[in-house]
C-alpha cells in the first residue's frame, strides 16, 4: 500500500515531527509536508 500523503500546516518544526512520529508509531505509513505559513503555500 503507498503511504498517505498529508500537508501539515504547523509553524513549530518539533510539532511536526510529534505528529509524524504519532503516526507512524499507530502503523500509519505517511509522508508529511510541512508549511510554516500561509505564504509558504502560495506561488510567489
Amino acid at each position: 500500500m503507498a503511504a498517505l500523503r498529508f500537508l501539515l500546516l504547523e509553524d513549530n518544526r518539533q510539532d511536526a515531527e510529534r505528529v509524524e512520529a504519532r503516526l507512524r508509531n499507530s502503523g500509519i505509513e505517511c509522508q508529511l509536508l510541512q508549511a510554516e505559513s500561509r505564504s509558504s503555500l502560495l506561488p510567489p
